[in-house]
């Protein structure tokens, strides 16, 4: 079965439906900044459904498609970790402070603006190589 015309795994169009969704999900969460709380749960979902994709989808594909791009893609899976221990920090800030009912102040925006745009910037290069390799 094939999506979008090309010689990619089912999984793998999965996977990069899931990953502009999550695209989309980060925008509306900048967008969304106020309350707090909303714009949280939004980024801990983005947390959530990335991380699910990196260990069931990602990485075990990382193994298969590494002869084909090397350095690329090891460069990709590295800034792709750091971005989500970093949104862990954020996300665990958060779910501390709704548990400990304390002011949702979980990042400065310049941090978290960095962490959006290196959340950003795996995606691009994950749609690059998925164009690449497989169209």
């Amino acid at each position: 079965m094939v999506l979008f015309g090309s010689s990619a795994p089912i999984l793998v169009d999965i996977n990069l439906i899931l990953q502009y969704i999550t695209l989309v999900l980060l925008v509306i969460g900048y967008v969304k900044r106020k309350p707090f709380k909303t714009h949280g749960n939004i980024m801990l979902s983005v947390l959530l459904i990335t991380v699910a994709t990196t260990i069931l989808l990602m990485a075990p594909r990382l193994l298969i498609t590494f002869d084909a791009y090397g350095i690329p893609i090891v460069a990709h899976a590295i800034l792709g970790t750091v971005t989500i221990l970093l949104g862990a920090l954020f996300a665990t800030r958060f779910i501390l402070a709704i548990k400990n009912e304390t002011p949702l102040q979980c990042g400065t925006k310049n941090w978290m603006r960095l962490a959006l745009i290196m959340w950003i910037i795996p995606i691009f290069l994950g749609s690059m190589m998925y164009f690449a390799l497989y169209m």
